[in-house]
C-alpha cells in the first residue's frame, strides 16, 4: 500500500489501463468463437445458398429431362401442319400374321389448316377422307411381295371441295392377314400367298392440294415377320 501511495493516483490509473489494453479476448468476447466471420455456423459455410442444392446443380431444369427430346412428327411442305406417327409394333410370327395383326398409327394435325382438297390414291378413285379429313393410303411391300387396297373397282370421282383440317390426333390401324393382295377389284379378287419371314416397309401416305399446290404426307415403318416364336418372348 505504501508503494502505491508513493506512485500516486494518476500513475496507478495509467498502470491499470495498460494492463487492460494487453489482455487477450475471452470466450464470451464479441470477436471470439461465435463471431459472424468464424467457422461452421457462419453464413458463408457449408449450408450456403451456393452449395449442392443450388438451382444450377443436379436437379437443374437444364438436366436430362430437357424439352429437346426429338419429336417423331415430321411434317412435309407444303402441308407442313400434318404428319403420320407410328406406334411401335412387332415383330410378329407368321402364325400371328395369318391370324390377323394390327399396326397402330396416328394422323396428327398440328393446327387448323384451310383450303385442303384430299385425293384418293387407288386405281378406281374409291378412297374417301377419314376422321382427319385426309384420304389415307396404306401400302406394305418388300422382297418381291406386296399388299395394298390399290384396286376396289371403279368409283365416282370424289367431290373436290376444299375442307379445313382441324387440329388434333386421329388414331388409325393398319390391319393385315399376312398375304399378298392388291385389293378386291370389282371381281372379288382373292388374297394371294402368305408373306415369308423377313422385313417389310409399311408406308402410310395422303395426297391432295393445299391452297392449290400439290402435297404429299408420308411416313414409313418396318414390319418384321419371323418364323416360330418371337425372339425374346416368354
Amino acid at each position: 500500500m505504501a508503494s502505491l501511495r508513493a506512485l500516486g493516483v494518476p500513475s496507478v490509473l495509467l498502470l491499470l489501463a495498460a494492463l487492460v489494453a494487453g489482455c487477450p479476448p475471452t470466450i464470451d468476447d464479441d470477436d471470439a468463437a461465435n463471431d459472424d466471420d468464424a467457422t461452421a455456423n457462419d453464413d458463408d459455410a457449408a449450408n450456403d445458398d451456393d452449395a449442392a442444392n443450388d438451382d444450377d446443380a443436379a436437379n437443374d431444369d437444364d438436366a436430362v429431362d430437357d424439352d429437346d427430346t426429338p419429336d417423331p412428327c415430321v411434317p412435309l411442305a407444303p402441308l407442313d401442319t400434318v404428319c403420320v406417327v407410328f406406334t411401335p409394333a412387332g415383330p410378329f410370327t407368321l402364325d400371328e400374321a395369318a391370324a390377323g395383326i394390327e399396326v397402330p398409327y396416328t394422323v396428327r394435325v398440328l393446327e387448323d389448316t384451310a383450303d385442303v382438297v384430299p385425293l384418293p390414291q387407288d386405281a378406281g378413285g374409291c378412297g374417301r377422307p377419314g376422321l382427319s379429313g385426309l384420304t389415307v393410303f396404306e401400302r406394305l411391300g418388300g422382297n418381291g411381295h406386296g399388299y395394298c387396297i390399290c384396286d376396289e373397282g371403279l368409283c365416282a370421282a370424289p367431290t373436290p371441295d376444299p375442307v379445313t383440317l382441324l387440329a388434333g390426333d386421329y388414331p388409325a390401324i393398319f390391319a393385315w392377314e399376312g398375304r399378298n393382295w392388291s385389293g378386291p377389284s370389282d371381281t372379288g379378287n382373292p388374297q394371294g400367298a402368305p408373306f415369308p419371314a423377313g422385313e417389310y416397309t409399311l408406308e402410310v401416305s395422303a395426297i391432295g392440294t393445299v391452297g392449290g399446290v400439290d402435297f404429299t404426307v408420308s411416313a414409313e415403318t418396318t414390319l418384321t415377320l419371323v418364323e416360330g416364336a418371337v425372339p425374346g418372348a416368354n
